[in-house]
C-alpha cells in the first residue's frame, strides 16, 4: 500500500495549443447547377459547325421521345403546336433522318411490289421489271422537300421579322417527322384500288398537314401583309399534298399508264398490219 502513489489532476487546466495553425473553414465556392448547365451550353455553342461533336448532340435522343414525336406528328390536336410542345427546346436529327431514309426505301420497294401485282408477275412477256431508279427519284424528292422548304420558311420568317422565330433545325425536325405518316401509307398503297389510294392521300395530308399548319401559322399570323401569311400557309398545305400525289402517281400508278400505252401501241400495230395486208391484197388483185 505504501508503494501506491496518487496524482492530483487539475481539470481546470487549459488544453495545450498545438504548434500548427488553427483550423480554418473552407472558403471554396462550388458552382451551382444553373451555372454548370450554362457552362455546358457555352461549351456546346463553341463547338465547330463542321465537327462531328456539333451534330452528335442532335442525335442524343431516346426511343420514347422519338416515338412520341412520331405519334404527335400524325395526330393533330386542337390548340397544339408541334414545334413548341414537342420539338423545342432540343430538336433532333435522328428521327427525321431515319424517317426520310425509311420512306425512300419503302416507297421504292412498295412501288415495285405494286407494279408486280398489277402485271400479275408476267415476266415471260417482259411486262414486269424492277425499276431501281425509283430509289434515286424518291431520295431526291424527299431530300428537296425536307431540306429546301424549311429553309424557305426560315428565310421568310427572318425577312418578315416574325414575332415567333423558329430555328432552321426546328423546322427541319418538324418536316422530317411529318413524313412518318407516309411510311404506313406507302405499304397500303400496294392495294390496287384507286378510290382507296385517293382516300389514303386525303387522310394522310389532312392529318400531317394540319400538324404542320398549326405549327407554322403562329409565326405568320402576326404579319401585316395578310397575302403573304395566307399565301405561305396555303403553300405549306399544297406542297404537302403535291408530295403525296407525286408518290401515288409516279411510284404506284405509273405501271397502269405504261400498260395503257403498251395496249395502245399493240392496237395501233395491229391496225397498221391489217391495213398493210389489205393494201397487199388489193395490189395482188389488180396484178
Amino acid at each position: 500500500m505504501d508503494s501506491l502513489k496518487f496524482q492530483d489532476f487539475n481539470l481546470n487546466s487549459e488544453v495545450p495549443q498545438s504548434n500548427g495553425a488553427e483550423f480554418q473553414p473552407s472558403t471554396k465556392v462550388y458552382p451551382s447547377s444553373g451555372e454548370t448547365s450554362s457552362e455546358g451550353k457555352d461549351l456546346s455553342s463553341k463547338k465547330n459547325f463542321f465537327s462531328f461533336e456539333f451534330y452528335q448532340q442532335y442525335f442524343d435522343v431516346d426511343t420514347e421521345q422519338v416515338l412520341m414525336r412520331i405519334l404527335n406528328s400524325m395526330v393533330p390536336r386542337f390548340g397544339s403546336n408541334f414545334i413548341v410542345d414537342h420539338v423545342q427546346p432540343v430538336p433532333d436529327l435522328y428521327g427525321p433522318v431515319w424517317i426520310s431514309i425509311t420512306l425512300v426505301f419503302m416507297t421504292a420497294i412498295c412501288g415495285n411490289l405494286a407494279k408486280y401485282i398489277e402485271t400479275s408477275g408476267d415476266v415471260q412477256n417482259e411486262t414486269y421489271s424492277s425499276d431501281f431508279r425509283l430509289i434515286t427519284g424518291a431520295s431526291t424528292l424527299i431530300a428537296c422537300y425536307v431540306i429546301l422548304i424549311p429553309f424557305a420558311l426560315y428565310t421568310l420568317f427572318w425577312y418578315r421579322k416574325s414575332e415567333l422565330q423558329y430555328s432552321y433545325l426546328e423546322l427541319f425536325c418538324a418536316y422530317g417527322y411529318s413524313l412518318s405518316i407516309f411510311v404506313p401509307v406507302s405499304i397500303l398503297w400496294v392495294i390496287n384500288i384507286q378510290l382507296f389510294r385517293w382516300l389514303l392521300i386525303v387522310i394522310s395530308v389532312l392529318a400531317s398537314g394540319t400538324v404542320l399548319m398549326s405549327s407554322i401559322w403562329p409565326a405568320l399570323k402576326t404579319d401585316r401583309n395578310r397575302f403573304i401569311s395566307f399565301g405561305a400557309i396555303l403553300g405549306v398545305l399544297l406542297l404537302h399534298c403535291f408530295l403525296a400525289v407525286t408518290f401515288k402517281e409516279y411510284y404506284f400508278d405509273a405501271s397502269q399508264s405504261e400498260r395503257s400505252m403498251v395496249g395502245a401501241a399493240k392496237i395501233q400495230a395491229t391496225t397498221e398490219v391489217s391495213s398493210a395486208q389489205t393494201v397487199i391484197k388489193e395490189i395482188t388483185r389488180h396484178v
